[in-house]
């Protein structure tokens, strides 16, 4: 458990992130002595099965700016804006599944993503209103290099997100048998002889000469011996 507190103008703010069960819990102490607690956003429709990073108060509109953590709930990913005073979602900004949250309150804009040093400067940016002025996506290829540098960091979740996503883009043939590679040696890793299969035979389809021919034999004898 991970706890964090901030002051945005008279507002007291303390963050508690809880990995065990990946949740997040805010807890705002108003001036007037009063407190508010919201346990994981339920009451927002928030960040249910996902923690909330990157911080920032705005005290001139008493506003809170933080980003969520990948996980599998369809929130994650996604910039929030959230009024201290008002107790709600002012904003959100979804499709932030890599990097981090930088907010620039005297200039009045933010950047989010960023994923993995790609050499993009971010992946969105938008004004404190949350209206996006720029998108800047990674190239196709860029987001391969993202998987595999996730895969050799050891984050195998976002390896495996990045990956299938680079396989829905305009990469070469070549390139999406490499991919279908890394997903099945990866899935093999991890016991799931199924998938890895199936990986390596698309693999095979996109380049028969992608090294994963011996596997894929090997694989299916396993198969027909635990079947006899």
């Amino acid at each position: 458990m991970r706890q964090d507190r901030l002051e945005v103008g008279p507002h007291e703010v303390s963050v508690e992130r809880v990995s065990d069960t990946l949740t997040t819990r805010i807890h705002v102490r108003s001036p007037n002595g009063r407190g508010l607690l919201f346990q994981r956003f339920r009451d927002y429709e928030l960040v249910v099965g996902a923690l909330a990073f990157d911080f920032v108060g705005d005290p001139r509109r008493n506003r809170l700016f933080f980003k969520t953590a990948n996980s599998d709930h369809e929130d994650s990913g996604t910039v929030f804006c959230f009024d201290i005073q008002a107790c709600e979602v002012v904003w959100r900004i979804p499709g932030i599944h890599s990097g981090g949250l930088r907010v620039n309150l005297d200039v009045g804009f933010l950047e989010a993503g960023s994923p993995y040093g790609t050499g993009d400067p971010y992946v969105i940016r938008a004004d404190l209103d949350g209206n996006v002025t720029n998108r800047n996506p990674a190239s196709c290829y860029d987001i391969v290099s993202m998987g595999e540098k996730a895969r050799s960091d050891g984050d195998i979740r976002e390896a495996a997100t990045l990956l299938h996503r680079a396989l829905k883009t305009e990469i070469s043939t070549n390139t999406k048998a490499q991919v279908c590679r890394s997903l099945g040696e990866m899935a093999e890793d991890s016991g799931n002889i199924e998938a890895a299969l199936a990986h390596y035979q698309e693999a095979l389809v996109y380049n028969p000469k992608v090294g994963v021919k011996r596997k894929v034999d090997a694989i299916i004898a396993k198969q027909g011996d635990q079947k006899s």
